[in-house]
């Protein structure tokens, strides 16, 4: 074997170790992803159950603020509050007959 001969072998055995060692990280890469990925799925999934969890807790705060709005438009109604004042205080307008009823019965 010449000296040439020997410098080519040795430079496509150097060749053939590089190939093989990129392979050999580009699979230890895959393989660490693909172990990663697995691993992460249970979180993935319990992270996706309290997103909807969430929404819906969002959903019920949502329909208790249109309620709750609703309701304040109401009570700040002056038809409401001539209400309220004349079954909790007794007010009446004026020139309104007032009738007594004496007799204890409700």
């Amino acid at each position: 074997m010449t000296r040439e001969e020997f410098i080519k072998a040795r430079e496509n055995k150097r060749k053939k170790n590089v190939k093989l060692f990129l392979r050999l990280i580009l699979i230890a890469f895959f393989l660490f992803a693909g172990i990663r990925f697995l691993i992460q799925q249970p979180l993935l999934a319990d992270y996706d159950k309290k997103i909807s969890e969430l929404e819906a807790q969002i959903e019920n705060e949502e329909k208790s603020k249109t309620y709750y709005k609703e309701l304040k438009a109401l009570y700040e109604t002056d038809d409401y509050q001539k209400q309220l004042a004349r079954e909790r205080l007794g007010l009446v307008e004026e020139n309104e007959k007032v009738f007594i009823d004496i007799s204890g019965q409700n």
